[in-house]
């Protein structure tokens, strides 16, 4: 199926929780340049009076710069706000739209010569569902239940999400482990701190933006060591908001949006179950 229309699938989803205003999603940019695709987080500072947005998994960039007549989205592997050089990147639309996602001119990728319209590029919103993420399995039952995104102006860690637990001080986020060169997702007492060696009460080496999409088996600490325990699992459970929409409605759309999407783009969508 068309790539646009599986993203547009997305953008539904995304629309009916939230306003994009956070995270940007790429997919299609070909060859050399797919290094583009993928999600980005907006971050605090800008370009040419615009947000710009950083790639989740590596230094790429996506912002915009001025020039005649009317500028240009662009995605680079370096920030550098006062570059105008519209051939220095691997993805481009002309435009004047304060959001990518709104851009509706074609984009276009580079072949280290010239640029070429690429039509399977989109540029879209990306949201998580504003949902609850409910934590289930573990053996140390305290940390079961739901964490809800922090929002006291910290609430990322290596660019992802951080959550809380509602009733206790457990912390569920992502982060770098400098002894063991990898990334995990952890729950743990210490938010962004580096406990993979150190005492994390669960912990998943996986690399995916959201933790509801980890497919990998959580590790649990069991004394002092830890211990494979497929039973974890984290699931989005819907949030009833003021929206003409009961929660059963919405839940109900949202499972068929993810459903189709998770079928068409090979589990890109998410679940949502109801209470």
């Amino acid at each position: 199926m068309d790539t646009k229309l599986v993203v547009s699938l997305l953008a539904v989803i995304g629309g009916v929780f939230s306003q994009c205003t956070d995270k940007i999603h790429i997919v299609g940019a070909a060859g050399i340049n797919d290094t583009a695709n993928g999600v980005y987080l907006k971050q605090n500072v800008s370009c040419d009076d615009r947000d710009v947005f950083r790639h989740t998994d590596h230094a790429v960039y996506l912002y915009h710069i001025g020039g005649d007549p009317d500028g240009y989205w662009m995605v680079r592997v370096d920030l550098s706000c006062k570059d105008n050089n519209t051939d220095n990147g691997l993805v481009r639309a002309p435009g004047v739209d304060v959001n990518p996602g709104d851009v509706q001119n074609d984009w276009e990728d580079y072949d280290g010569n010239k640029w070429i319209v690429n039509q399977e590029i989109s540029v879209t919103c990306y949201e998580i569902p504003s949902c609850r993420h409910q934590l289930m399995g573990a053996n140390n039952q305290t940390l079961n239940g739901y964490y809800d995104v922090i929002d006291d102006g910290s609430t990322e860690c290596s660019w992802r999400d951080m959550y809380k637990h509602e009733n206790v001080e457990a912390y569920l986020y992502f982060v770098h482990s400098s002894t063991q060169s990898a990334y995990y997702w952890v729950v743990g007492d210490s938010p962004c701190d580096d406990v993979i060696d150190n005492g994390a009460y669960l912990q998943n080496e996986d690399y995916t933006v959201s933790p509801l999409t980890i497919d990998s088996v959580w590790m649990e600490l069991d004394g002092n060591t830890y211990v494979p325990n497929d039973n974890i699992t984290i699931d989005c459970i819907a949030v009833e908001e003021d929206s003409g929409l009961s929660g059963g409605a919405i839940a109900g759309i949202t499972i068929g949006c993810a459903a189709a999407v998770g079928g068409i783009a090979g589990g890109v969508g998410y679940y949502v179950k109801r209470k």
